[in-house]
């Protein structure tokens, strides 16, 4: 009976040691993300920040790796004897890999994912704008010339992007201009065009619109180049692309 209760005390001495080890492990890595402003909600990173928070995760590191090693050998002796001297640096080093596992995927989600939903507010706002002036065409006989004008509840204004429309005639464009240096703009073009040119059946004077949307090829807060109507085919203009999905 005497032994059993020993043997339940190292069992319940071992899991202490265990807990209290991760326990101190936990408080670099928690360190690492609250100092870093990875937690703040909307924010998202420039170079030189992530350059400042990976030399911090460094530091921090360098600071706790020799407690670690010390506290490791202090729980468990046995384990850290001359024998097993580098077991410790094992047990470290597989908590550092952890940090930066956790560590990486955060970068990743403050970092990429805010800008593609911000981008893709963008894309949808003019994707919508494209798509509605064709049926304010065949109503009004003239393209919008505003976004207030095409009357579908779409802000001129959002956080990261200003929208407006300029239309003629026979071609109207959307833009979705960042306010941002890290975001890319977009452009939609809609043409009012002879049917002849897309369907060589179609009658001598019908006409038909055709649109295209097109995304800046790099970030930054310049309106992007129009698209152009050239021998029946649209083309994005200079230093944009065509979207199409």
């Amino acid at each position: 009976m005497e032994n059993l209760a020993k043997a339940l005390l190292r069992i319940c001495l071992f899991w202490v040691k265990i807990l209290i080890l991760l326990l101190v492990f936990f408080i670099p890595w928690f360190l690492i993300l609250f100092s870093s402003g990875f937690i703040r909600e909307g924010d998202f990173i420039t170079g030189a920040d992530l350059v400042r928070n990976l030399s911090l995760m460094g530091v921090i590191m360098a600071v706790f790796y020799l407690p670690l090693c010390c506290l490791v050998k202090s729980l468990f002796p046995s384990l850290t004897s001359w024998k097993h001297r580098h077991y410790e640096k094992l047990i470290i080093l597989f908590f550092y890999i952890f940090i930066v596992a956790t560590y990486i995927p955060t970068i990743n989600e403050k970092i990429a994912l805010p800008i593609r939903a911000m981008e893709y507010e963008a894309k949808q706002y003019v994707s919508i704008m494209n798509y509605v002036q064709p049926a304010y065409f065949a109503e009004n006989s003239a393209f919008a010339t505003s976004v207030n004008s095409l009357q579908i509840g779409l802000k001129n204004e959002t956080k990261y992007y200003k929208y407006s429309v300029w239309a003629t005639q026979k071609k109207a464009f959307s833009y979705g201009v960042s306010k941002e240096n890290k975001l890319k703009s977009y452009v939609g073009g809609v043409f009012l065009v002879p049917a002849k040119d897309i369907n060589p059946n179609a009658a001598k004077d019908e006409i038909k619109t055709i649109s295209i949307l097109c995304k800046a090829d790099e970030p930054g807060t310049i309106k992007p180049a129009a698209p152009t109507y050239q021998n029946g085919n649209l083309v994005c203009g200079t230093g944009t692309t065509e979207v199409t999905k």
